[in-house]
């Protein structure tokens, strides 16, 4: 068992710009591009991203607090040079980011995303985004001259939709396929026993990094998986989110050593935005030598049951589609049920 993966909140790596990228802004009155400016672009990011996501048929909020943190995570670079807002007559309705690390690999995702509000789309602002995300993504990886294969990145909601539209039209190839899946009856689920000589309690303070160990050894060597994800910088990102709340963390333990890790993530900001009481299981991960042994069930079924407890009335979980470990029978087996599937896309980036 080694999944569940989050599409959102990617730690963002980035470096200072010496070149200023050119492409075709559309006539558009009162159009300007613009650099990050200040940290009240932070709350702007997080409204902007709730409404072109959710006008893509994607429900996702990711709070100002949490942006922040994500950023301040960082801490060999600024993540703000790589944000481009989109601003009519003063107004922001729009931005575009990048994200990649400086590490070598086998290969090397350079991910990029355009987010823009609904009323302004069809007059080429989003593509023009698109086009200066992928020139400067060109840029950076020229200066990356150890030898690896280098992509272009991009995820989207596999039914139509705008986001999905503009990619379809870029010349990227389908990479990898992602599910979400969601549990909403909750009052249907009953514990799990588990396996002899695995307890389950919260995680200390001093037992965080440990997970993020178990994590990244789950999860390494996956098609999707990339390193800056993660990475330290993740690491803090992760336990200072505003939504990282230990006692929401069912960890299987094998003596002192973390076997399982099954992390449910309330966002209070999501349940005041989208008025619906939905939680997150963000990553549920067993080691090796525990897998097929019912550790991963008793853990969703304890994470389950303690949603449900807290008022919450549905549970959703992204798994890959190929995933070899059969996670999505266990998945299915405590009354997960598919609801939607996304994509992500690659193409070459060409030497230059």
């Amino acid at each position: 068992m080694n999944q569940s993966i989050s599409l959102f909140g990617e730690p963002t790596m980035t470096e200072e710009k010496d070149v200023e990228m050119e492409f075709d802004s559309p006539e558009i009155e009162g159009l300007e591009f613009r650099d990050f400016a200040t940290d009240s672009d932070f709350s702007k990011m997080s409204t902007i991203n709730q409404l072109s996501l959710k006008a893509d048929g994607v429900v996702w909020v990711e709070s100002e607090e949490d942006i922040r943190a994500r950023f301040s995570a960082v801490k060999d670079r600024d993540p703000r040079s790589d944000v481009l807002f989109v601003d009519i007559f003063g107004t922001s309705v729009g931005y575009a980011q990048l994200s990649w690390d400086n590490e070598p690999d086998k290969i090397k995702a350079y991910i990029h995303s355009a987010y823009l509000l609904p009323e302004w789309r069809g007059g080429g602002i989003r593509e023009a985004l698109f086009v200066h995300n992928e020139k400067r993504i060109e840029a950076i990886a020229s200066k990356h001259d150890f030898e690896c294969k280098k992509f272009f990145q991009v995820w989207t909601y596999d039914e139509p939709n705008d986001w999905k539209r503009i990619v379809d039209t870029m010349g990227y190839t389908p990479a990898w396929h992602l599910l979400e899946m969601a549990h909403a009856n909750l009052s249907q689920v009953r514990p799990s026993d588990l396996p002899r000589g695995i307890t389950v309690r919260p995680p200390r303070n001093s037992e965080y990094h440990k997970l993020w160990e178990l994590y990244k050894e789950c999860f390494e060597g996956e098609p999707w998986f990339v390193p800056y994800t993660w990475s330290e910088d993740a690491y803090r990102n992760w336990v200072a989110s505003s939504t990282f709340n230990p006692e929401l963390v069912n960890v299987a333990w094998e003596g002192s050593d973390p076997v399982g890790i099954v992390e449910m993530v309330i966002s209070d900001e999501e349940i005041k935005r989208t008025r619906s009481r939905v939680a997150h299981a963000w990553a549920v991960c067993v080691a090796d030598r525990w897998r097929r042994q019912g550790v991963a069930r008793a853990l969703l079924t304890r994470g389950l049951i303690q949603a449900r407890d807290l008022g919450i009335d549905e549970v959703l979980l992204d798994t890959e589609a190929e995933n070899k470990h059969s996670a999505m029978k266990v998945y299915e087996s405590v009354g997960f049920e598919v609801r939607r599937t996304f994509t992500f896309h690659r193409r070459s980036i060409s030497p230059k």
